[in-house]
């Protein structure tokens, strides 16, 4: 559902887990978007990831998450009831300000609609529903900007129609509730930023009062 570059495949994450089957904990220190994890979760084991990248670490988190059906069926009738309240909010009196320098990236309506969902989308409630919706949002910006692509930094000008951004939103949500899930019972842990800070500031000061 959202890009991300170099991708592992999920056959060799998978012959990766099971090189040693009495593992019971896989840690991936470089988890990326989480296939890794995923597949470690499939054969029973406990994942546990952490990297660097804010993107990644909420990925891996939302992809190994067990969702219910329900859960997901609401993230499909949010994430339209978001694009239809936005696609309102961006016609009529907007009051928050787009970014500095972002009107160099994005067609003046196409700016006004990301504020428009990204308004409609920290109104929910925090929690599974949310954080879904806050990674289509991510998944959407760079085929509406004009980047030319998740790995091509290069400036090219798109002829993105208005309403582009809200009928990319509602397809994007369709497709996470009806992709694969895995079969594992547990979920992975991935700790955020702020408490792998935590963990090597600690980390830090052991090491320098032991010298």
């Amino acid at each position: 559902v959202h890009a991300y570059p170099a991708r592992m495949h999920p056959e060799l994450a998978r012959r990766r887990v099971t090189l040693d089957p009495s593992s019971r904990s896989i840690l991936d220190p470089f988890c990326g978007s989480g296939t890794g994890l995923v597949e470690a979760l499939v054969a029973g084991a406990r994942a546990v990831g952490r990297d660097l990248s804010p993107l990644a670490g909420a990925l891996a988190a939302l992809k190994t998450r067990k969702t219910t059906n329900a859960e997901r069926k609401a993230m499909v009738a949010a994430a339209h009831a978001v694009a239809k309240d936005a696609r309102a909010l961006a016609d009529g009196d907007l009051a928050a300000a787009p970014p500095r320098y972002e009107g160099d990236w994005f067609l003046p309506h196409t700016l006004r609609e990301l504020l428009a969902l990204r308004t409609r989308i920290d109104a929910i409630e925090p929690g599974v529903v949310r954080d879904a919706l806050r990674m289509l949002f991510s998944s959407i910006l760079v085929k509406v900007s004009f980047q030319r692509s998740d790995t091509d930094p290069t400036k090219w000008r798109k002829n993105i129609a208005p309403g582009t951004t809200f009928s990319l939103f509602s397809r994007k949500a369709f497709a996470l509730a009806h992709a694969p899930t895995h079969s594992a019972t547990r979920e992975a842990t991935i700790p955020n930023l702020a408490s792998l800070s935590a963990v090597d500031n600690t980390a830090r000061s052991s090491a320098k009062s032991s010298t």
